[in-house]
């Protein structure tokens, strides 16, 4: 083989080389800088000039790749890295939810995908072998204009080695911090609290309602207008109200977590988290359980969750009446991720579950119509039980399997700017902004609709959207709706402001994990109690 032939073939391995170290690039849609691997490349090198090595390096390098793809998929859809440690946790989720979106073509999806990586390991593999010949000054010149190449991009390259060292610390650390979360002594004050007022308490998930539609690139004008609509609305009803922003736990997706933060007063921000306190919850002080212990029948409402498999119905918290998808009824046209309209929903829940009572209530509702991938939306009808009824659906537009998974995957984003700093697509924006004033309306109207009866409403966002732009903003914007203006004096006092509208560059009141101690002071503020209040959790 010439020198000529040598170098061409070590040329064409550093490249396939390469395009591993940058597919999260595509994957994550970040700066060049952030993640192209330093180490990775130094391996590398070292499988080129150290034969006897070669089997031990490549190992490494496949293991830092591994890292980076899965770091990268973590990044666009959460905004975060996840951890390691929760990966065996949060496989079930995902083959559930790949279940759900692709049917039967799941399986085979997925056989599509590990055969394209298992091929690809084995042409780089190949091409290394082959590449490992050329003169070692062709390598060590590739590696110096690939570092410059990343430092023009983004400013200075990225050692994978570190980041994973740092995510093993951090999954050990929050282990180790489950046994201290679930005693929380601070929440001791709570035992035995009697509420004589006992207003009403709701509290109202809008799935993906965060703070980018309050931003730049997002429907800011519409959102303003829509808003002053609301408050108009409700005022003219006798009815109060205060908005803020809350600091979620998490970004994009897991909306179960986001849940159980504010359930139990507690920052629970990754699934072996959830799944470790969830399992010694017995005992443990919550919302549903406090309030249950004051009398309050407590409802909840999950109108996505249905029995399937992989998936069961849970009930952790113990809520005394518990409602999921079979308990509605729903026969109408499947419509978007959540099946059921959030205005069908809401409708079936005046009717069968909100009438008269002598007890003072607390609703959990996480609803479900703007789930992403926001293209089959619900219109508000007139009468919520049309929509029950196979004719009273509207019609949506029908797309195929893989049509459908770009649009989940591939087209929410474009690039904008030297840098290739992510910016949502204007129709998928509009798309979930529309899908976030459907809820906002149809809670409106039900709020109007409800018995006269005292009680405090609370309509929150559960986290920002998923992979629709890159704010590292976690904060979600929350509506505070009261019967008495004086209900909503304690959330005065914590940094809402009167109204429904909000600045986009506010400032968050407290943390999620902190509402559940301001919901219990407002609670008890009606009996002139006073109860402590911890904005970021105990």
């Amino acid at each position: 083989m010439s020198e000529t032939t040598r170098s061409a073939w070590a040329v064409a391995a550093a490249c396939g080389a390469v395009g591993w170290v940058l597919l999260p690039v595509t994957l994550a849609r970040q700066e060049l800088g952030d993640v192209l691997s330093v180490d990775a490349l130094a391996i590398l090198l070292l499988a080129v000039a150290w034969p006897r090595g070669r089997v031990a390096a490549l190992s490494a390098y496949v293991l830092l790749c591994g890292w980076e793809v899965v770091r990268g998929v973590g990044a666009a859809l959460m905004d975060q890295d996840p951890l390691l440690y929760d990966l065996s946790y949060l496989l079930r989720h995902f083959v559930v939810l790949g279940r759900d979106l692709l049917g039967g073509a799941f399986v085979p999806f997925v056989v599509v995908v590990l055969a394209s990586l298992a091929v690809a390991v084995a042409v780089g593999a190949w091409l290394l072998d082959r590449g490992r010949r050329g003169p070692p000054s062709t390598w060590v010149g590739i590696a110096l204009a690939v570092a410059l190449v990343g430092w023009a991009a983004g400013g200075p390259v990225r050692f994978s080695a570190v980041a994973l060292g740092h995510n093993l610390v951090q999954s050990a650390q929050v282990r180790g911090e489950v046994a201290s979360m679930v005693d929380a002594p601070a929440y001791d004050a709570y035992g035995g609290l009697t509420l004589e007022a006992a207003p009403d308490l709701h509290v109202y998930i809008v799935e993906s309602y965060g703070r980018i539609l309050l931003g730049r690139s997002g429907p800011r004008a519409r959102w303003e207008a829509e808003a002053v609509e609301h408050q108009e609305a409700l005022k003219a009803a006798g009815l109060h109200s205060v908005s803020g922003f809350l600091t979620a736990p998490v970004s994009g997706g897991r909306s179960w977590l986001a849940d159980a933060t504010l359930l139990t007063g507690r920052p629970i921000a990754h699934e072996s988290v959830f799944n470790e306190v969830m399992g010694r919850v017995d005992g443990m002080t919550h919302l549903p359980g406090v309030l249950a212990s004051a009398g309050y029948e407590t409802v909840l409402v999950r109108p996505k969750d249905r029995a399937r498999p992989g998936v069961r119905l849970r009930n952790d918290l113990a809520f005394e009446r518990p409602v999921f998808f079979a308990d509605l009824g729903y026969e109408g046209r499947p419509l978007g991720w959540g099946i059921i309209p959030d205005q069908y929903t809401l409708g079936w829940l005046r009717e069968h579950a909100l009438g008269a009572s002598g007890r003072p209530r607390f609703v959990f509702a996480h609803l479900v119509s703007s789930h992403a991938p926001w293209n089959d939306l619900p219109e508000a009808v007139d009468d919520w039980r049309s929509l029950g009824q196979r004719e009273g659906a509207a019609e949506v537009e029908d797309h195929g399997v893989w049509e459908e998974l770009m649009i989940q995957l591939g087209r929410y984003q474009r690039r904008d700017g030297h840098r290739g700093k992510r910016r949502a697509n204007s129709d998928h924006l509009q798309r979930y902004g529309d899908a976030v004033s459907y809820d906002l309306d149809v809670l409106t109207r039900h709020l109007l609709a409800l018995p006269d009866r005292p009680g405090v409403f609370v309509l929150m966002g559960g986290h920002q959207p998923p992979l629709v732009a890159r704010q590292e903003d976690f904060d979600v914007p929350v509506h505070v709706v009261a019967t008495d203006p004086e209900l909503l004096e304690p959330f005065r006092q914590n940094g809402f402001t009167p109204g429904w509208r909000l600045p986009a560059d506010g400032q968050p009141a407290l943390r999620m994990e902190g509402l559940m101690s301001l919901l219990l002071h407002a609670a008890a503020a009606a009996d002139g109690e006073l109860l402590p209040v911890w904005p970021d959790g105990p």
